[in-house]
């Protein structure tokens, strides 16, 4: 077994100054593969901070690191680390090619779990492969810093704001790039202030936000603000649906306003009736209209009436 287990290990996770001692399958109510790990004859350790190879001080207690699910069986790798005397940094633990600091599993189950969140709760990923959910949550975390780390932030000159309503009470604040041909999501920032916009002109820092012509947004003041603040030279341009919803509420309010009027007046009225159920006929966009809704805006369409100079405006 330790034979094809080392063949195959050589062609995935080949770790430079180590080499694979042993294996065996350890049976149980879960099974488990464990694999030493050893270090190479005469190699020496290397410093973990400056990764310069440094002389040997002493060696710590065995510890164990999750590896990728070997034929579905949680695998570990286990090895005593050593510390070196490092010249820059002194007496440190040694550099672990495989690891993520003093977390308990390898950097390639970690973008393996990343990997698997894509398509899977984080829940569901931690019970298929038999970790914790808090590995899937770092492993993810580490991903997410990876790629923020080396995103392409060239040529970002169009971007639109938005929000959206996270849990009760709660929001955040979402800024995308949308060039054409590149549209993506470049930042999310808890709530909706002005300090949760402010993050993302500070995250992409002044001489890109300069760089900026069109942003999209709505008409959230706390919005308005810091994009006049931040990105003064870019052309404010407000979305059509926040706008016409704008408008609609406004007409719904000089209609229902008009309506109580007439009816106090006379209910009997040609007015009073053209008004009644004429809400949705105003609101609705006119290639929406039932038969009888489009006939019914006709009626109302020639009455001299508020509720219609605001509905042609």
């Amino acid at each position: 077994m330790h034979l094809v287990l080392k063949t195959l290990l050589h062609h995935v996770e080949r770790l430079q100054g180590f080499g694979y001692e042993s294996s065996r399958l350890i049976e149980g109510r879960v099974p488990r593969i464990e694999i030493q790990l050893r270090a190479r004859e005469r190699s020496r350790g290397a410093c973990s901070h400056c990764h310069k190879p440094a002389p040997g001080y002493d060696r710590l207690t065995e510890r164990q690191f999750q590896f990728v699910p070997l034929w579905g069986i949680p695998t570990y790798f286990r090895y005593a680390p050593r510390r070196v005397r490092c010249r820059e940094h002194r007496i440190v633990v040694e550099h672990l090619p495989w690891a993520l600091g003093k977390r308990p599993l390898t950097a390639s189950f970690a973008w393996f779990l990343a990997s698997s969140a894509k398509m899977l709760s984080w829940q569901d990923v931690s019970r298929t492969f038999k970790t914790s959910w808090e590995s899937v949550f770092r492993s993810v975390e580490m991903a997410v810093d990876w790629g923020r780390a080396r995103m392409d932030l060239t040529g970002i000159t169009a971007a639109g704001v938005d929000e959206i309503h996270w849990r009760k009470g709660r929001f955040l604040t979402l800024v995308y790039q949308i060039n054409e041909g590149m549209k993506r999501l470049l930042f999310v920032a808890e709530n909706r202030e002005e300090t949760s916009l402010r993050k993302f002109f500070l995250w992409l820092g002044p001489k890109r936000s300069a760089q900026i012509r069109f942003i999209c947004s709505d008409m959230w003041q706390p919005y308005l603000n810091v994009i006049a603040e931040r990105a003064p030279q870019a052309l404010n341009i407000l979305d059509r649906y926040h706008i016409a919803a704008t408008m609609n509420k406004a007409i719904d309010e000089v209609r229902a306003k008009e309506a109580r009027e007439v009816r106090a007046r006379n209910r009997l009225s040609k007015s009073s009736l053209v008004l009644k159920h004429s809400r949705w006929c105003l609101l609705k966009r006119v290639e929406n209209l039932t038969a009888r809704q489009t006939v019914k805006l006709k009626e109302l369409l020639v009455c001299n009436l508020r509720t219609v100079r605001a509905y042609l405006l």
